[in-house]
């Protein structure tokens, strides 16, 4: 709840002239568009609103550090899509994508959008509820058994890489499949398969060279010995470079990402040190004796 606030003042576009990000033309705000499921929501404020859809739906069991929404922003890349003689109408495009995401969250669930048309290209942003109908077990006096109820639980929607990257995909999916009339759709390549696909280049390239030199040495080509030498050396040491700005992209992607279990979660990345489980457990043992 605590990071609704300025959220919506992004969205909304509530900031001080002075105070105004360097990214927002402000010549360009008066064309974004803010929209919300419910007409009785558009005069308070958002984290009111997702209250109010909590309540509505009646959400048991709400902690006090539960996500209760996730914003989600969806754009095409390519500035074509939204301009020119086949653009796309921006507002069209707030549409549609607010009935697909109603399809991932549930009817009702996307609770406002943002048309974003005074940054470097138009976005939206849209705010979900994240709820799930669990079946839960109870036990009371009367007996005990299941029932459902409605939960937060954003970890079923974006918890992991895994979850975040079946997101993408799907969501070009459907862009390719609903806007592909107007232009092609390409799925990015994770860093770590750039680099697989690249080194197997590579060693076939490489390769080749090494062929065409020794083929060169063997008929006594000594022109073309020293012009093959200085490509495979050109090449190789391009090559080596590219690899390792590839390797500092994967690992700057690695230390953002959650570590996985069996880490230290204090020291990020950092892999626990050995026996500090079983050092823990002597000092409580030591602690019972003392008493």
């Amino acid at each position: 709840m605590g990071d609704i606030d300025s959220t919506e003042k992004h969205n909304a576009r509530r900031y001080d002239i002075a105070e105004c990000p360097e990214n927002i033309d402000s010549n360009w705000s008066a064309d974004n568009l803010t929209d919300f499921d419910s007409d009785e929501w558009e005069k308070i404020p958002l984290k009111q609103i997702i209250q109010q859809r909590e309540a509505q739906i009646g959400v048991k069991a709400i902690k006090a550090n539960s996500t209760h929404a996730i914003e989600v922003v969806l754009s095409v890349s390519n500035k074509k899509f939204f301009e020119g003689h086949n653009s796309y109408d921006p507002r069209g495009f707030m549409s549609n994508e607010w009935k697909w995401l109603e399809e991932k969250f549930g009817q009702g669930n996307v609770l406002a959008a943002y048309l974003h048309m005074d940054e470097s290209k138009p976005h939206v942003h849209f705010i979900v509820l994240p709820v799930r109908e669990k079946e839960v077990r109870f036990k009371n006096r009367y007996g005990e058994g299941t029932k459902k109820e409605w939960r937060l639980s954003a970890s079923d929607y974006v918890d992991g890489e895994d979850k975040l990257s079946y997101w993408q995909q799907i969501y070009f999916e459907h862009c390719r499949d609903r806007y592909g009339h107007l232009m092609e759709f390409w799925r990015g390549t994770k860093a770590e398969k750039q680099k697989t696909q690249y080194v197997l280049q590579t060693d076939h390239v490489l390769g080749h060279i090494r062929k065409q030199l020794e083929y060169a040495q063997e008929v006594q080509d000594q022109d073309k010995v020293e012009e093959l030498a200085k490509k495979l050396e050109n090449e190789s040491k391009t090559r080596m470079q590219n690899i390792q700005e590839l390797d500092r992209i994967i690992e700057k992607q690695s230390r953002s990402r959650k570590p996985e279990k069996g880490y230290d979660w204090t020291k990020s990345w950092k892999l626990a040190e050995p026996g500090w489980q079983k050092e823990k457990t002597q000092k409580k043992n030591q602690k019972g004796r003392r008493r």
